[in-house]
Order: structure tokens, then sequence, then C-alpha cells
């Protein structure tokens, strides 16, 4: 009786749904980051200070396994009462594809591997999760006058978006509070792309995503001895949801023509800063004649950081900057879908260059 009652109370009311998922995942990992920091220290899995890190301490880096569990446990907890069979199978998929992404970023965390052993591995888990789910970009909703697409085109792509997300979201991860907060404002819009679909999954995963990142951030922005980074174990999982939720956002089965025909616009405007520095990045290194994989400090962080710029400080002008480029596509997003995807990417490149050319000392 009480679980159809709690189950009435949360199909009908998408806030309380809401409400539950985001302070049920902070709850959760806010709780559990404590005993996490702790143990880290006792057993020494810390990250150690070389000639890239922007700290000057050692600092316990396996933060992800704090959101993972606010994801975890609040998702299922939330899908026993709302989603039927087939969603809860979507989410078990999703789950089994986190969990093998979760022993690979706690591996490298501790031990390291090798960027090839990444890639198959986020090629795997991501040809899996679509094939089992059927979770894909399957049209393109005439951009570059392109409607539906085959079905393998359509894999292939998908599989892409994963690998791309994943690496873009893990290279942003150098300063405190940036791929955290860059995750929360993108859920944010997911969130409200989900709602006005009435996308029962995508909401719930958009919702404790934000709850787990928040109290992340409560502990990665603090100056006390409380202090923890989201490490591999946190990027590669929260990157691999991102990718899930704009391939939920992007598929046919839903319909946001109540806000807009150029979903694919506003799905790219949302991932467009991590997209944005990676390319820029990419660019460099061929330019320089270095290894796609060699980490380096040419990232737009570093830039402020070099001009002076604190962690936080950097990440709000960032996050400003790349705020400003999902409302400029929103702004336009009536116009013709093409038009709209040309003048949207030179924003966000415009807009995120300026950063560089701004901060940049040399």
């Amino acid at each position: 009786m009480l679980v159809e009652f709690v189950s009435e109370i949360l199909k009908e009311n998408s806030l309380a749904m809401i409400l539950a998922g985001i302070f049920g995942s902070y709850l959760v990992t806010s709780q559990s980051l404590p005993f996490i920091i702790y143990f880290s220290k006792v057993k020494n899995l810390t990250a150690k200070v070389d000639e890239r890190s922007s700290h000057t301490s050692n600092i316990p880096n396996i933060g992800g396994i704090g959101i993972i569990a606010g994801i975890y446990i609040v998702t299922l907890s939330l899908s026993f009462f709302i989603l039927n069979y087939e969603e809860s199978k979507f989410i078990i998929a999703l789950f089994i594809s986190l969990l093998i992404l979760l022993f690979v970023g706690f591996k490298d965390d501790m031990l390291g591997l090798s960027a090839i052993a990444k890639l198959l591995t986020e090629i795997g888990t991501a040809t899996a999760f679509i094939l089992l789910t059927d979770c894909r970009l399957d049209n393109f909703y005439g951009l570059f006058g392109i409607y539906e697409l085959n079905y393998f085109v359509s894999i292939i792509l998908s599989i892409f978006i994963f690998v791309v997300t994943i690496n873009s979201y893990n290279l942003i991860d150098g300063i405190d509070g940036l791929a955290g907060g860059y995750g929360i404002i993108a859920m944010i819009a997911f969130l409200f792309l989900s709602l006005s679909a009435n996308n029962l999954v995508g909401l719930i995963l958009c919702a404790t995503i934000i709850g787990s990142l928040a109290g992340f951030l409560k502990f990665n922005l603090s100056n006390s001895k409380r202090k923890i980074f989201m490490g591999d174990t946190g990027s590669l999982v929260v990157g691999f949801l991102i990718s899930v939720t704009a391939l939920i956002t992007l598929s046919s089965n839903n319909d946001y023509s109540q806000i807009s025909n150029n979903i694919p616009v506003l799905v790219l405007s949302i991932l467009s800063f991590p997209y944005v520095d990676t390319l820029r990045v990419m660019v460099i290194r061929r330019k320089n004649k270095q290894k796609f994989f060699k980490p380096d400090k040419n990232h737009i962080h570093h830039k402020l950081i070099n001009a002076g710029k604190s962690h936080v400080s950097s990440s709000i002008i960032i996050l400003a900057v790349y705020l400003s480029s999902i409302l400029f596509c929103i702004l336009f997003h009536e116009i013709n879908i093409t038009i709209h995807f040309i003048i949207s990417l030179l924003y966000s490149l415009l807009s995120l260059l300026t950063l560089v050319f701004i901060f940049d000392k040399k």
C-alpha cells in the first residue's frame, strides 16, 4: 500500500521526483565521501604531485566512487517506484556498463592504464550498451538535409559520441570545480529537455547526477583536509552518463516540438565546452607533432591558472562563457537548423578561444 502511494505521488508530480533525485543523491554522495577520503589517506590512495599537477599536495583521487554511489542508490530506488519493466531493463544495462568503467577507472587511478586500453574499454562498453538498449542517434532532424540514419551508421556515430564525450570530459577535469560544475550545468539543460518530453529515465538520471556532483563539489572545492578529486573513476563514469543522456535526448522516440525542432544543435551546445577544448588541444598537438594522447598543459583552464587566476575563479569564468553558448543557441532555436548549427558552433568556438587570447601569457 505504501509503495503504491509513493509511486503514485512520484509519477504524478515531476517536481517531487526531481527533488527526491537531487537531494537523495546529494545526501548519499556527501555522506559517503568523508569515509572515502579517510580510507584513501590511510591506504595512500592519492593523486601525486607532478609537472602537470595544479595542486601542491597529495590529494585523494577516487571521489568518483562517492559520485557513483549516489547515482546508483537513488536511481535504483526511484526506478523501483516509477519505471516500467522496459525502462528498468534500460537502467540495468546502463549500470552493468558503469560497473565495468568504474573498475577500469579505479585501476587507472591506482596503477595506471594505457590510453589504448581505456579507449578499447570505452568502445566495448558503448557498443554493448547501444546494442542492449537501442539507445542511439537515429535522426539528424534535417541538419544538412539529413533525417533518418542508416542503422549501422547510427551505431557508429553513437559510439563516436560516447568516445569523444568521455575523453573530452576527462580532459577538462584539471582544476577544482570545473568538471563537476560543467556536469551540473549540462545535466540541468538535459533535465529541462527530458521534462518537456516527459522522459522518465532521462529525468531520473539527470536529477541524480546533479545531486551527486553537487555533493562531490562540497569536498572538491574545500580547502580543508577533506578535499578530494574525481579521478578517472569519476570522469569515465560521468562522461559515459553524459553521453547516455545526450543520446536519450537525440533519440527520435522523444517529442521536443514544444521546445524546438533543432534538437541536435541544442545538444551540441550543451556538449560544446569539452568538445571545443579537446579539439583545440588536438590541433596544437598535431601542430607540435606530439602524440594525441600525450598529456600537456594547453587546456583553456591551464591558461587561466597560468595567468594567476585561482581554481574557483577560473572555473567560474569558463563556465560562464560556456553557459552563454547555451543561451545563444536557445535564443536562435527557431531558425533553419543548418544555419542554427553553424552560428552556434562559431559562437562556441569564438567565445572560448577569446578566453585563451585574453589570458594566454605567451
